[in-house]
């Protein structure tokens, strides 16, 4: 499995949306969700009034792990 794309969203502490050298932050926890599934849709026609439609979806995964519960405390 490769990840493709990681974000972490957060609120802005100063109207420039940026975090600077000494700025005090806190995190209460961090949860990695990841969810997988695929669609599929295709149109096949045969003569001149036969139209068929073909469509599934199916989901492979839902993880939803904890990285950094409440509570925790790091120093680090």
């Amino acid at each position: 499995m490769t990840i493709n794309s990681f974000s972490i969203d957060y609120d802005a502490i100063n109207a420039q949306n940026i975090f600077t050298s000494g700025d005090q932050t806190k995190i209460q926890s961090l949860t990695l969700l990841a969810k997988g599934k695929a669609t599929v849709h295709w149109t096949e026609y045969y003569g001149q009034y036969t139209t068929v439609v073909y469509y599934a979806s199916k989901k492979y995964f839902k993880i939803e792990h904890n990285i950094l519960k409440e509570g925790r405390v790091n120093d680090n």
